[in-house]
């Protein structure tokens, strides 16, 4: 009986047992989901009791994903949480669990909302040396969050380069469907050209694979999707092609339909009628309706009536197009109106996720308003409306753009509030208001470059402690060095340190206290100047500003000059593309024949007609001209317009003395800074190049010739290295750069020093304080043009890095000519001349010292000035300690001549 009772007991504790662990607690039906969830808290316990670890974890994760299907998110996160803060206290083993453990955390702290700690949970699984599943899964998901509630789209392309990358190293293919398809979405969002082919040429290779790949395996969701996106990229090229994009449209619904996917059939039909509405067909309308009929998301609805708004206007149904464009910010903000001139709330749009959608609607609302004040007789009440609809999507950009750190993600709401901008200056030329144009043109331009500026300067004026100036300086060195090493060698490992190394920059930056912070991000947009501020204190009565800003179908210019503005209509505005870029073409090269400068000769006066209608002529007369150019004008030299058709070399040059500049506003507060230089001059010229760079033989001459004006510390042949540039050129007056130097759409832009080469993003990180750089090499004001931003060029690295003016250049440069302009143009600048006035000094005396093909604009032209024209002292090289030691020396002998004449 004994043993009986013994061996019942132990039956009885190991059958409790048993019942008392997650499966038989989860598989138990008479227990509510509160009982389970009291028993599964006991089991817990027992466990930590028991100091059974494995086992705690182990089934916690099991019971995590019971909350998560019990839609108790909370508890989920909780539980998950102490799962992971368990396995840290115990250094558990386990790497893959422990790294699944992070992406479902950070997988339901999405699915919670809470973005941030989504963010920072989810990228843990970046600082591992491993590619693996969980790695993979996490990248894409950042890249979700970003791409969907944060509205970074640079920073979501980041993350799903990465997350392909990371999928063709592990042979994923659903994910590299899904990758492909977040690339491709983020760049039509970001669409310039240079995203828009990149996407082309990874969603063509992606397609490739999937109709020559038999081992494939992609869904059919995916292909549908991945076809449609390649339609809607073709689509939105510049030289969109009409039946490519709906050859992929139809690929795509053909699959849409034999699968009975009907979401996607409607979505389909929204790209058909955009595609349609792009080439002007009625049949776009039947499109748009029929992607209406089916259930989408707010944000698809909200794009589809404001495509339907697009197309009742261009066919001149307003009525029908101002509903559609207030239909289509309703579901925005969560708020239906039958008030068409009613528009949201500025407090209510702050912590908006739908900025960029919201942005676009405005802007298609307030050019309906528009074309309602030239077809009704309420004309006034109608630009009204239009100007309280462009203002609030100016203050909605400010405010969007703000919020981001990362520079791409705020140059994409630069380009996004240009079109804006372009909008509100076409409202103010026909409400004849020129002084609210100022302020639209000039917050069009270069206004990141300013605040940028204007921020390392107070930085550099205020004392920051130490150690946070030098971890500031260290982290960005490191994104500097890995997106150096990335663009060489884009591999997964890379563009993960890489965003690593940007996150920790951002977290370092967003850690700082209040005040220090504000010396690396701004609270507040930097304030554009007023026309009368600018009249008063910087305009003199022998100068002219002339901005330009255009689209490939409309432009304006604003000629400012003393006391006056002037706001015209750029006529034929869409022939500058392609005039720009025929103009280019003819000064690339010498002319050798007459159908060449016949054929330049009428581009060349073609563009000087457009750019400079009859109306401003007289204002202009032979003042100098300070050109503030917009898109592919920043491309031209204008010195080498033609004035008049009948002489070839009637150069605008003869006339008026020109130079040019980002922005007004960022003229004069780049000119005000404080700058502190030695008065030296440092002179660069590599000559031979360590990377089989072609010889620079009329350099070493160029460089002498300066040192013969004025005393100038050379750096010749090896001594002409990287690292040299590095330590003589922060306080200097004059940096002169003789040497090779590339950019464009593509290449990121370099200049290149004997041993090693100098990239754009390299002088971000370098300080300078010279009133002029002279970039004697070719291209150096060239690289991806960003709409509203500017060029991304050596130049305007040099400005960020704290110069004052830059003389660069527009193309390949011949090496005798550049030397024979830069000797003259330093003896112009020793002999008193502004900078503005020695370069054309120079021009004019090369002109008129060569013939034939030998003085084509390509030789001379090419060479313009960026930024401050004034004048430059060449003749000393005191510094200011040398005055006061001369001035101290004056005040003795005075004191003693008269003391002496006393006794």
């Amino acid at each position: 009986m004994k043993n009986l009772f013994i061996i019942l007991l132990i039956f009885f504790f190991s059958s409790s047992f048993s019942q008392n662990n997650f499966e038989s607690i989860y598989n138990n039906q008479s227990l509510t989901n509160e009982e389970k969830s009291e028993k599964f808290d006991s089991l817990m316990q027992r466990y930590i009791q028991e100091k059974k670890f494995d086992s705690l974890v182990i089934e916690s994760f099991e019971i995590i994903r019971w909350y998560r299907g019990t839609d108790d998110l909370m508890k989920a996160i909780k539980l998950n949480r102490r799962n992971l803060a368990i396995m840290d206290s115990i250094k558990y083993e386990d790497k893959a669990f422990y790294r699944r453990n992070i992406y479902s955390l950070g997988f339901y702290e999405s699915r919670q909302g809470e973005t941030e700690n989504a963010l920072n949970t989810l990228k843990r699984l970046l600082r591992y040396n491993e590619s693996d599943e969980y790695a993979l899964r996490g990248a894409f998901q950042i890249a979700e969050i970003y791409y969907d509630i944060v509205g970074d789209y640079y920073k979501s392309l980041e993350y799903y380069k990465l997350c392909r990358l990371i999928s063709e190293k592990l042979n994923n293919d659903t994910y590299l469907a899904m990758s492909t398809l977040g690339i491709g979405k983020s760049n039509l969002i970001i669409n310039t050209d240079k995203s828009i082919q990149e996407a082309i040429s990874i969603t063509s290779n992606t397609i490739d694979y999937i109709e020559n790949s038999p081992s494939m395996k992609i869904s059919d969701k995916y292909i549908i999707q991945i076809y449609k996106l390649l339609g809607n990229l073709h689509s939105d090229r510049s030289d969109y092609n009409f039946d490519i994009a709906i050859q992929n449209f139809n690929k795509a619904l053909k699959i849409a339909e034999s699968t009975d996917n009907i979401k996607e059939v409607c979505l389909i039909n929204n790209d058909l009628g955009l595609i349609h509405l792009k080439d002007k067909r009625p049949e776009a309308e039947n499109f748009f309706k029929k992607a209406l009929k089916c259930r989408t998301s707010k944000e698809m609805y909200a794009v589809i009536q404001r495509n339907l708004a697009k197309h009742y206007k261009h066919f001149e149904n307003f009525d029908f197009a101002i509903k559609s464009a207030q239909k289509s910010i309703e579901p925005l903000i969560s708020k239906r109106t039958n008030n068409l001139e009613e528009l949201p709330n500025r407090e209510t749009l702050i912590s908006n996720k739908f900025k960029n959608q919201l942005i676009s609607s405005l802007i298609a609302k307030a050019d309906i308003w528009l074309e309602l004040a030239e077809v009704n007789s309420k004309k006034d009440y109608y630009y009204e409306q239009a100007i309280k609809t462009i203002e609030l999507g100016d203050w909605l950009i400010d405010n969007a753009r703000l919020s981001d750190i990362e520079y791409k993600s705020k140059l994409f709401w630069r380009k996004t509030a240009t079109d804006l901008y372009l909008l509100a200056v076409e409202v103010c030329y026909k409400t004849n208001r020129p002084r609210d144009a100022f302020y639209y043109i000039e917050k069009s331009k270069a206004l990141q470059l300013l605040e940028d500026v204007n921020l390392k300067s107070i930085r550099e004026t205020t004392q920051i402690p130490n150690t946070i100036s030098k971890k500031e300086k260290a982290l960005k060195a490191k994104i500097t060095k890995l997106e150096t090493l990335k663009s060489t060698t884009p591999t997964a490992e890379i563009s993960r340190k890489l965003i690593v190394a940007k996150e920790n920059y951002n977290k370092f930056i967003d850690g700082l206290d209040k005040d220090v912070k504000l010396l690396y991000k701004l609270e507040k947009p930097i304030e554009v100047i007023d026309f009368d501020t600018l009249n008063q204190n910087h305009l003199s009565p022998n100068e002219v500003y002339i901005a330009y800003i255009h689209d490939s179908e409309i432009g304006y210019g604003l000629l400012i000059s003393k006391g006056d503005l002037i706001l015209f209509e750029i006529p034929n505005a869409d022939q500058l593309k392609d005039l720009t870029i025929n103009y280019r073409k003819y000064l690339n090269t010498p002319i050798t024949n007459n159908v060449d400068l016949d054929q330049f000769t009428e581009t060349s006066h073609t563009l000087y007609n457009i750019l400079f209608p009859e109306d401003i002529r007289e204002a202009i007369g032979q003042k100098v001209i300070t050109i503030i150019p917009d898109n592919n004008l920043q491309n031209i030299p204008f010195e080498s317009l033609i004035i008049n058709k009948e002489d070839a070399r009637s150069y605008l040059i003869f006339r008026n003395e020109i130079n040019y500049s980002y922005s007004i506003t960022f003229l004069i507060k780049n000119r005000e800074l404080k700058r502190e230089n030695d008065n030296s001059i440092v002179a660069f010229a590599p000559i031979n190049f360590e990377d089989n760079l072609a010889r620079l033989t009329h350099t070493e001459e160029e460089l002498k010739s300066l040192n013969e004006l004025s005393s100038s510390n050379l750096f010749l042949y090896e001594d002409a290295s990287k690292s040299n540039f590095y330590k003589n050129s922060e306080n200097a007056k004059i940096i002169h750069i003789a040497s090779h130097a590339n950019a464009s759409d593509t290449i990121s832009p370099w200049i290149s020093f004997h041993n090693k080469k100098l990239h754009l993003n390299e002088l971000f990180n370098h300080n300078t304080s010279a009133d002029l750089v002279v970039l004697s090499a070719c291209n150096t004001s060239l690289g991806e043009i960003y709409t509203g931003e500017g060029v991304m060029s050596l130049a305007r690295g040099f400005f960020y890095s704290g110069s004052q003016s830059v003389l660069t250049t527009l193309w390949t440069v011949n090496d005798k000519s550049t030397s024979f302009l830069m000797k003259d143009f330093y003896k112009k600048l020793k002999d008193g001349k502004s900078k503005s006035e020695a370069l054309r000094e120079a021009k004019l005396n090369y002109i008129s010292s060569h013939s034939l093909s030998e003085a084509s604009p390509y030789y001379w032209s090419s060479f313009i000035l960026l930024g401050d024209a004034n004048t430059i002292d060449l003749n000393t090289g005191f510094t200011t300690l040398h005055y006061f030691v001369l001035g101290l020396i004056a005040l003795i002998i005075i004191f003693l001549i008269v003391r002496l004449k006393k006794n």
